[in-house]
């Protein structure tokens, strides 16, 4: 199926609504980072993933939304509370509930990103900030 970038668009503002749905400044959605494996969808439970670290989602999510790509707000570096590789995270509204899993990289060696999250570092440690560098969405 092919759509169009209105239905794109529109498809990715519900994301960013559902994430900003009841959140401000101080009471925000989460991405929780995590090692291997990502489940097969965002209503799947999780099955001894390592949560890795939980931050605190901008409020609001999205600073922008054009031609089927939606651009994160600027995140806040947080701590991370265990080891492990970051390859996947997931959104969930303040209330906890999930919304969507996202995949997790760093840039490749010309500077491009290589996942829908861009950190600074994959390879996590207990104590080590999570420098969020870029949050790119968009829609196949």
């Amino acid at each position: 199926m092919n759509l169009t970038i209105a239905v794109k668009n529109a498809r990715l503002q519900a994301v960013a609504d559902a994430a900003n749905a009841g959140a401000d400044a101080n009471n925000p959605a989460t991405l929780t980072f995590y090692a291997d494996p990502m489940p097969a969808d965002a209503d799947a439970a999780l099955d001894g993933q390592t949560e890795l670290a939980v931050v605190d989602c901008p409020y609001p999510l999205n600073a922008s939304i054009e031609n089927g790509v939606m651009t994160l707000s600027a995140f806040i570096e947080q701590m991370a509370t265990a080891q492990g590789v970051a390859t996947w995270a997931r959104l969930r509204d303040v209330s906890g509930t999930p919304i969507a899993d996202v995949t997790v990289g760093m840039e490749d060696e010309l500077g491009n990103p290589t996942a829908q999250i861009t950190i600074s570092q994959s390879q996590i440690y207990p104590g080590v900030l999570i420098e969020i560098t870029e949050g790119v969405i968009a829609e196949a």
